[in-house]
């Protein structure tokens, strides 16, 4: 299956830096996948799991008319099967975009802590709390719960810092914001 995985923004961190590592994932299980996004820091993290990125414009809007061109665009040339867009953005231009011109399903992630009510309710739906998904159930037909990692061992920049040398051997807080305890 070809799958285009359309983050919010390319921005270090949040729902998009879970959709390029799980973009990673599938294609390791045989998929071929790009990753379809504004330029921004978050591009040297697709190109260094060995993934493609396709550029998208910066909206000046949302959903943007000029991303769900570009979109559809992308999805016709790329041949691609499904969309995966994370947040109400991507999933609105994936609805209006591909989905209108060209019948591509799509799916959404919402890791927000509130999914937005325009969201069509057909639209299978992920999201990051079992609270969330349980409202959700409510009124669509599709809803999954995947709880977002928290992978501090995985980001140098989670770990022991400077903190404790300022604030001493008490309680103190990484980077992370771990309670910690220096001996």
């Amino acid at each position: 299956m070809r799958i285009l995985v359309y983050p919010h923004s390319m921005e270090m961190g949040g729902s998009q830096l879970n959709a390029v590592e799980l973009a990673g994932a599938i294609r390791d299980r045989g998929h071929a996948v790009g990753v379809f996004g504004p330029d921004g820091p978050l591009v040297d993290a697709v190109h260094s799991r060995g993934l493609s990125h396709v550029a998208a414009p910066v909206p000046r809007v949302r959903p943007s008319p000029a991303v769900m061109r570009r979109l559809s665009d992308v999805v016709h040339v790329g041949r691609y099967d499904l969309v995966h867009a994370y947040e109400w953005p991507p999933a609105m231009e994936a609805v209006y975009g591909p989905f209108m011109r060209f019948g591509t399903p799509a799916v959404c992630t919402v890791m927000s802590m509130a999914v937005a009510p325009f969201i069509p309710p057909r639209l299978p739906l992920t999201v990051g709390t079992a609270e969330i998904a349980e409202r959700e159930r409510g009124h669509r037909d599709d809803v999954s719960l995947l709880e977002p990692p928290g992978d501090t061992g995985g980001d140098p920049r989670c770990g022991p810092s400077g903190r404790r040398a300022r604030f001493g051997p008490a309680r103190a807080a990484d980077r992370c914001g771990r309670r910690t305890v220096q001996g």
